[in-house]
């Protein structure tokens, strides 16, 4: 139906048992044909004479093409409301690219379900689940693909559903529209709606209920959410579709998922589309597409439709001297990025659609509604989930900081740590043949991972984006946690994803006055503090930069004693670089005796304090989009100036950077502004209105003068 290889398969078979050779009318052929068997009926529906052979011989090639390859149907006989950006109206089914990539992803899945129906093993079936920004035609094509199904496949049970009794109602009108043109009656419309030598006998209809075909067996059942447990209960579907998801009562959603997901059909005909918009970084829809992208729910696939992918709709003729902003040429470069991955090929934005984001975007910043628009015009997964509460940084700079880690590139390494003072290396670990260093300390190494071990677990993973250079000045932070002792990529489990991990984060210091520090490396994992401390003995030995031993500067959290195993360990392996905790007392810095970063009320709220402004203010370069996710979820109390994670979150990563800034900088310490700033008394001078300064320079500008406010002692 949808695979070409399948297709062909079905065709051969069909061409051999009727003894007939198929063909694929072109859509003009079609459509002439169709007009000259139109004539041939009367009102009454009967006909004004008998088929010809070759009148015939079209029917049942028409209806055996259509059959058994979908898009040769839709693109001459599916019905449907044109869109506004073509013109509007009433017409075929033209596939736009975003259909496309859905049809694509329906394709390689069923003949990946065929490959394992042909060698005996058992199929999953095709369950789709379609993250999309907003208007993207997914409720078109999946009501064609039911529709298709229904008409033309014996004893089909299909099923659809939505969030409230009007958008299923727009399910059902839809088919309909599919059917016969919409009419109330079983008529038919010369209009639109299928031929009446292809339409099928409608023998049960109640509006927005159920549509059954009597001769054929199948039939559609409307439902929504609100009807709770009642949905689906007791029977099986071979299709379904359920679109708005993420506005679901989570009830609804916990008893579908634990009750009706597990009787869909094992079978490679089994097809379901769940589709919606992202609504917040938490819920049911949230975290079942984090999961099917960790590939934690095998049985799943996962879609993602950015708001750039149709070349017909989201434009805007740009003046001629307009020259896009330099948040417009972020999202650009990272489009560019990300969209090989997500579509399977690079896009470049036109003008047109940079032009229509940036002023649209603006349109939303305005009325302090930045988030509505990265949900419903998503670039990527990432950026399409937002909290409705305020984050840590600002919705602008967070936005900047996705998309500058979405650009980045890191080299995954793994770790081949020694055991009882033996090597644990292989010649397989030497298969970049020296395009990729290899970083060894002693016994130990850190080597290139092949791209074939790559999937969308970071963890246990060492992230490189910067290798390490001889004249750098590092600080690594540790964060441990409890993990689970003897944990590694080869042993994971469903369970341990639920357990924190311990991160390890490394920052370069700018080399010159000014510039920002730079996030070089990353490693986040379920592990125990001692098997922790063995990975920071090797990243922060690889990590030594300019130091006289060789060991960059580690300072590691130690609230609760977790810490302290992890700094035991590193002290047993001769790693002495350790960082001492610094108290400020009138504004002089004492270093005390006790090794480690300790977290108390006032310290945390320095640290997310001056976090916030430290990326605020560009002053780190943030690589990691793992980090960046962790930001998104990272809640600022205004009224307690500190930070949380949101509930079910966690914000490890987040927190190691801050430490390992802490250290390099001395935070605690009265900052000095640099020379060449703007004070606070000439800012005062400023109309920002008259200037050509970006929203986002405005914002960082203000949050820099409240905080010299903040720092300028009483007197």
């Amino acid at each position: 139906m949808y695979s070409s290889r399948i297709i062909t398969r079905n065709i051969e078979k069909a061409e051999a048992q009727f003894g007939i050779k198929l063909k694929r009318f072109d859509i003009g052929f079609c459509q002439d044909a169709r007009e000259r068997l139109d004539l041939l009926r009367k009102e009454d529906g009967t006909l004004k004479r008998p088929f010809t052979k070759a009148e015939q011989e079209f029917i049942r090639n028409e209806a055996l093409m259509s059959k058994f390859d979908f898009r040769y149907w839709c693109s001459r006989y599916c019905t449907i409301d044109k869109d506004g950006a073509v013109g509007g109206g009433i017409g075929n089914l033209e596939l736009w690219e975003s259909q496309e990539l859905i049809l694509d992803s329906i394709a390689l899945a069923e003949s990946e379900e065929y490959e394992k129906f042909d060698r005996g093993e058992q199929c999953d079936g095709i369950l789709l689940h379609n993250d999309k920004a907003r208007q993207e035609g997914l409720t078109g094509i999946s009501r064609a693909l039911t529709m298709h199904r229904v008409l033309f496949y014996h004893n089909t049970r299909a099923f659809a559903a939505s969030v409230d009794e009007d958008k299923i109602k727009e399910l059902y009108d839809r088919d309909k529209k599919i059917y016969n043109c919409g009419l109330d009656k079983d008529e038919y419309s010369n209009k639109g709606g299928l031929p009446y030598w292809m339409r099928p006998a409608l023998s049960y209809d109640v509006k927005a209920g159920h549509l059954t075909y009597a001769l054929l067996g199948s039939n559609v059942l409307y439902q929504f959410s609100t009807q709770g447990s009642a949905l689906g209960q007791g029977r099986q579907f071979d299709i379904g579709h359920c679109t708005e998801m993420a506005y679901w009562p989570e009830d609804v959603l916990s008893v579908m998922q634990r009750d009706f997901f597990p009787t869909l059909p094992q079978s490679p005909r089994t097809l379901f589309l769940s589709e919606s918009v992202a609504f917040g970084r938490s819920g049911w829809w949230y975290e079942m597409s984090k999961n099917i992208r960790a590939g934690r729910l095998v049985r799943w696939r996962h879609c993602f439709i950015p708001w750039y992918i149709i070349s017909k709709k989201y434009n805007r003729t740009p003046p001629s001297d307009w020259i896009p902003n330099e948040i417009t040429q972020r999202h650009a470069d990272m489009v560019w990025e990300t969209s090989l991955l997500l579509v399977g090929r690079r896009i470049t934005l036109t003008r047109e659609k940079m032009y229509w984001w940036e002023t649209t975007r603006e349109e939303f910043r305005q009325q302090d509604d930045l988030g509505s628009f990265l949900t419903n015009f998503a670039a990527t997964p990432e950026e399409g989930f937002q909290h409705s509460n305020p984050t840590v940084i600002s919705l602008d700079t967070l936005s900047r900081c996705h998309d500058e880690a979405a650009a980045s590139h890191a080299v995954p390494y793994l770790l081949r740590l020694s055991v009882n003072g033996k090597p644990t290396r292989s010649s397989d670990d030497d298969w970049s043949k020296g395009k990729v260093p290899v970083f060894t300390v002693g016994q130990d190494a850190i080597v290139p991972m092949h791209p074939d071990e790559l999937d969308d677990d970071p963890r246990g993973i060492v992230w490189m984006w910067e290798p390490p250079k001889r004249g750098g000045t590092y600080a690594m932070a540790i964060d441990p946690s409890l993990g689970r002792v003897g944990w590694d990529r080869n042993s994971r489990t469903s369970d341990d994803y639920r357990t924190d991990n311990g991160c390890i984060q490394i920052v370069r210091k700018g080399r010159e006055e000014g510039a920002p520090d730079v996030q070089v490396c990353e490693f986040a994992a379920p592990m125990d503090q001692e098997s922790l401390g063995e990975v920071a003995n090797l990243l922060g030995r690889a990590y030594g930069g300019h130091t006289e031993d060789g060991q960059a500067l580690a300072v590691t959290e130690v609230h609760l004693g977790l810490g302290l195993s992890v700094q035991r360990k590193l002290l047993d392996l001769g790693y002495t670089n350790l960082w001492r905790w610094e108290t400020l007392d009138k504004f002089t810095v004492n270093q005390s005796q006790s090794f480690g970063w300790y977290a108390s009320p006032s310290s945390v709220k320095i640290l997310w304090e001056k976090i916030r402004r430290h990326i605020t203010l560009r002053k780190v370069v943030i690589k990691s989009k793992w980090l960046v996710e962790e930001l998104q979820d990272v809640i600022w109390d205004a009224m307690k100036h500190t930070a949380n994670a949101a509930q079910g979150s966690h914000d490890d990563r987040v927190r190691a950077l801050g430490i390992g800034i802490w250290v390099l900088h001395s935070w605690g310490q009265p900052e000095t502004v640099s020379t060449g700033e703007v004070n606070a008394t000439e800012r005062k001078k400023l109309d920002w209105q008259r200037s050509s300064i970006s929203a986002e320079d405005m914002y960082e500008e203000q949050e820099e003068m409240v905080q010299e406010w903040l720092d300028t002692p009483f007197g």
